[in-house]
């Protein structure tokens, strides 16, 4: 048996295609990106501590041809949710701009306390990206809709 961790890297959905196959795959693509930006942070956080504490909060930025990259690349975060949105795997009450700037916004509060208070407390990094990103599927995913049973006796 493969371990969890290997099966769920791989298409979910291969060779089905039924509504449950539909909300596991954008499931799975919403995973992914919330926790490869969490990821980031494991893969270079030095990097990670120079945009949050000086570059993000600079004004400059904002103006700059980096900040248009910095705006493909959430937009991909945008794109993911307005698809379960339009397939009905997201609620479709959520707003996917509302929704980024959320997990932006804790994502960056949660690393930012990484890096102040990372020397002087040990914190488990990985249970806090995980629950982080678990909260946030959890706000996103709707409900698959489930066939109402008969009662006996009861008109169809």
């Amino acid at each position: 048996m493969k371990p969890k961790i290997q099966i769920f890297r791989q298409n979910p959905c291969q060779g089905k295609n039924d509504i449950k196959c539909i909300f596991l795959l954008n499931s799975y693509k919403l995973k992914r990106f919330l926790e490869n930006h969490f990821w980031m942070v494991a893969g270079d956080p030095a990097f990670c501590k120079t945009f949050i504490s000086e570059i993000q909060s600079n004004k400059k930025f904002y103006e700059s041809k980096y900040f248009k990259s910095y705006q493909a690349y959430y937009g991909q975060l945008e794109k993911i949710l307005e698809q379960g949105i339009k397939d009905g795997s997201f609620k479709s009450s959520l707003n996917p701009r509302v929704f980024r700037n959320m997990f932006l916004g804790a994502f960056t509060r949660i690393v930012l306390r990484w890096i102040i208070f990372g020397d002087k407390h040990t914190f488990d990094k990985l249970s806090e990206a995980s629950q982080c990103v678990d909260l946030f599927l959890r706000t996103a995913e709707a409900q698959p809709k489930q066939k109402k049973k008969r009662r006996s006796g009861q008109k169809l």
